[in-house]
């Protein structure tokens, strides 16, 4: 089961070797990156027998438009809608932009929020807030965080942007439609899954991304940086912005914000483009050395990828930052103090998945000197969190705990649990490093990090019966 991963992606690089995408371009925006992952992750959910985690774009957008109408979300927008100059924002030259549209992943420190994985790289660069701007997208329409450092709040862009793609319909021309039937056929001789991407979606996909970039250029004009820095670039926030800058010949650069590996959908190419994609950056920051080799395979023309070792951001702020250490080790103290007679076990939930049975389970038939710190994924609905906390309550050992787990930085949970059982996440990774005992659970994970480990301290289960004894085992 496990190598079902690797087939898939083979005939995907296949087909990549065997045909030029950067044909598959719409309103002038390359659609390969996008729609290359959208399926991907199809094929994989169904290897999985899991519900998909990317519904079609209508149901995305239906949950979009919920968020925006619910809490005082709507009453936010206008009012920042007022104050949205880019002159006023963006009133001197600066040598970065960055962008982060992962806005939950985040930790508050002292009453700021510390963003995981742009400040680590302010830090580590000894830049000041001279030296560059800081947008800010908030696509699941949290209440916004007074970040560490002046941002500039992307959400009535991303708003106007949508409203004005939703009104301006533009004809795919010959091109695009042959392209589109060719990755189509493609995708249904090779795989019996359902629902390929809609020719009218994509075309409206590439049309939003072309309004955030007409709106992202102006801003462009104002800041005047050298070099854009986004983590993560796949997503229409960071495409727009990636447009808009390649258009006007800057240099755009990836940081890894995750696992990214021989099998992820978008860190996985084959006859890459010598000039890359118009919605793919310049260049890879990245954590390990076997992501820099991945990079390497995307082209045989070996100049095509400029990528640089850089490490992990947030274990360097967890290692080496022993104010934060201490302020969050202390929170811990305090939170947990009825339960540090304890052994804790991490429970790191990933988005879409909900909760597993053999975690359930596992929960239930632990010995009462065992508490579960259970968290969920930054990324996670709150429907799908209210589906696992209804779960959660059903069970009549009480040994877990929710909220505070989610607050807390994770590596905090690490340096103060025994045990980590994971599905699939990059925290497995983040964890080995550590030097926790990692319990991960489902076929991608063995997939995915069946060669990651090299102290012994990952294994790979799916029963209770056996989860259970082994974590007994491990904190005897």
């Amino acid at each position: 089961m496990n190598n079902e991963y690797e087939k898939i992606i083979q005939k995907f690089h296949s087909f990549e070797k065997s045909n030029n995408l950067k044909d598959f371009k719409c309103n002038g925006v390359d659609m390969w990156p996008m729609v290359k992952y959208q399926i991907l992750i199809k094929c994989f959910d169904k290897v999985d027998n899991r519900v998909e985690k990317l519904s079609n774009l209508q149901s995305r957008i239906f949950k979009k438009i919920k968020l925006f109408l619910s809490g005082n979300f709507l009453f936010s927008l206008l009012g920042q809608s007022f104050n949205q100059s880019e002159k006023k924002h963006f009133p001197e030259s600066r040598d970065f932009l960055f962008l982060s549209d992962e806005y939950s992943k985040r930790l508050q420190f002292k009453g700021k929020w510390l963003d995981l994985f742009i400040d680590p790289y302010i830090d580590q660069n000894t830049l000041h807030q001279k030296d560059f701007y800081l947008l800010r997208s908030n696509q699941n329409f949290l209440k916004p965080k007074k970040g560490m450092n002046d941002e500039f709040n992307l959400s009535v862009l991303i708003a106007k942007s949508f409203l004005y793609s939703r009104l301006s319909a533009v004809k795919p021309d010959d091109k695009f439609i042959e392209k589109y039937n060719l990755i189509k056929d493609f995708y249904s001789k090779n795989f019996n899954v359902k629902d390929f991407p809609k020719i009218s979606d994509i075309v409206w996909e590439s049309g939003f991304i072309k309004e955030l970039s007409k709106r992202f250029e102006r801003i462009l004009d104002h800041a005047n940086p050298k070099k854009v820095i986004l983590t993560h670039y796949l997503g229409y926030i960071a495409a727009g912005l990636t447009v808009a800058a390649k258009r006007k010949g800057l240099e755009v650069v990836d940081i890894q914000h995750g696992v990214q590996g021989k099998y992820h959908p978008a860190y996985n190419y084959r006859n890459f483009p010598t000039s890359g994609y118009n919605t793919t950056p310049n260049k890879y920051m990245v954590w390990e050395k076997n992501d820099l080799d991945n990079l390497s395979l995307w082209s045989e023309v070996k100049s095509t990828i400029d990528a640089e070792l850089i490490g992990n951001g947030t274990e360097y702020i967890f290692k080496n930052n022993h104010k934060i250490i201490d302020y969050f080790n202390d929170r811990f103290n305090k939170i947990f103090e009825n339960h540090l007679n304890k052994k804790f076990v991490v429970v790191t939930l990933c988005w879409a998945y909900y909760i597993p049975d053999v975690i359930l389970k596992t929960i239930q038939e632990s010995d009462s000197n065992v508490f579960f710190l259970i968290r969920f994924h930054p990324s996670t609905s709150q429907d799908e969190r209210n589906e696992v906390l209804i779960k959660l309550s059903s069970l009549s050992n009480k040994n877990f705990e929710v909220e505070h787990s989610t607050d807390l930085p994770l590596y905090t949970l690490f340096l103060n649990a025994s045990v980590h059982l994971a599905i699939v996440s990059t925290a497995i990774l983040e964890g080995l490093k550590f030097g926790i005992k990692t319990i991960a659970i489902g076929t991608r994970a063995k997939a995915y990090y069946s060669d990651a480990d090299d102290q012994n301290l990952l294994l790979f289960m799916d029963k209770s019966s056996d989860i259970v004894p082994e974590i007994k085992k491990i904190i005897d």
